[in-house]
């Protein structure tokens, strides 16, 4: 199943996996070109063999160019109507989510001034006690 003897540095190859990736290939992307393509030049074959003017040929691409406009069109709206429903159900969900966030992040907040609060005690005892030192230093100086 796989190489046993890899470059330094990389991953064993997974013959498997390749194949399957292959077929997927072929499936997904060659056939439907390919399926068109054939589709596209028998159309032009069918238009042209009857003896058909350049004005009946001209006709029938604008057809389906405008059918194929029409079907991406019609991808889009679907696209956005998805996407519409999700932004509403993200939206219908975001606002407790958003109040918890905010509640732990005030928690939070607190715990830092808390805990800066506790740190910086000692620092503002101990300049207090040296300004009253001084002043009492200079009153009797």
């Amino acid at each position: 199943m796989y190489e046993e003897h890899a470059p330094q540095g990389q991953m064993p190859r997974n013959r498997r996996a390749q194949r399957q990736h292959a077929r997927e290939t072929w499936l997904q992307i060659v056939l439907p070109v390919a399926l068109a393509g054939v589709v596209l030049a028998s159309l032009v074959f069918l238009a042209t063999s009857t003896g058909a003017s350049v004005e009946a040929v001209s006709q029938v691409s604008t057809m389906l160019l405008a059918g194929l406009l029409m079907v991406m069109g019609l991808i889009f709206l679907i696209v956005l109507i998805v996407g519409i429903l999700a932004l509403a159900q993200t939206m219908h969900w975001l606002p407790p989510q958003a109040f918890r966030a905010q509640r732990a992040i005030q928690k939070l907040n607190t715990g830092a001034k808390r805990i800066s609060d506790v740190a910086a005690k000692p620092a503002l005892l101990m300049e207090s006690w040296r300004s009253a030192a001084e002043r009492v230093w200079k009153r009797w100086t």
